[in-house]
């Protein structure tokens, strides 16, 4: 086998340099031309980009707050369903499960609605 700088040259510009190009040059021509000396904010500062934020987070807060009310609805659901088998079947089945499952969705709902409107009251 025989070694050849010019060759490994050449394989190495066809593979590698010339698609390497042809993707720059794609992507350099897409790409718009940026002044870095203009302002293009438009009079934006941190404060408005803060702002911005937190209304992000309070939009993201009662986000969280709905999901947790509506898993708590449907906890408490699935719990007064549990108590309702239990009282149908007899004694078979206890209906402990579906008191705690209650209790438990109630409360999940109960905090969210509370949180829900400190946060749109107080805050």
């Amino acid at each position: 086998m025989n070694f050849n700088l010019l060759k490994l040259n050449n394989v190495l510009r066809n593979a590698i340099l010339i698609p390497s190009i042809m993707v720059y040059s794609a992507t350099s021509n897409a790409i718009d031309k940026m002044d870095l000396t203009q302002d293009v904010s438009g009079g934006k500062d941190f404060t408005d980009l803060a702002d911005k934020q937190d209304n992000n987070l309070g939009v993201a807060g009662t986000l969280i707050c709905m999901g947790f009310a509506l898993a708590g609805i449907i906890i408490a659901g699935l719990g007064v369903l549990s108590i309702y088998k239990a009282g149908k079947d007899g004694s078979r089945e206890s209906a402990t499960p579906g008191f705690i499952a209650l209790i438990c969705g109630g409360l999940m709902t109960s905090i969210s609605v509370i949180v829900w409107i400190i946060k749109n009251s107080i805050i």
